[in-house]
């Protein structure tokens, strides 16, 4: 995954691009949480797995944007008393 230049600057451009993204898989997930009962039994731990794999993408991105928001002293200005706070 490659890094995103560190830079001081309000880049330009809108958040759409990702919490629109972020609305649609979780609308989808959501709904699919009323149809595991249509999943086989053998189906089971590759279901869980392809979920787990979703879970953890989002875990990355919210990492890189909070290594973001510190590198450009968004968490620092904030009333965050600490990365994890915030």
């Amino acid at each position: 995954m490659p890094d995103s230049p560190q830079s001081v600057a309000e880049p330009a451009g809108s958040v759409e691009f990702l919490t629109g993204g972020c609305a649609a898989v979780r609308a989808e997930m959501l709904a699919a949480v009323g149809q595991v009962w249509r999943v086989q039994s053998g189906d089971l731990a590759e279901a869980a797995g392809a979920v787990a794999g979703v879970i953890a993408a989002g875990q990355a991105v919210l990492v890189a944007l909070t290594r973001e928001a510190i590198s450009r002293g968004v968490v620092a200005k904030s009333t965050a008393v600490n990365p994890t706070a915030w």
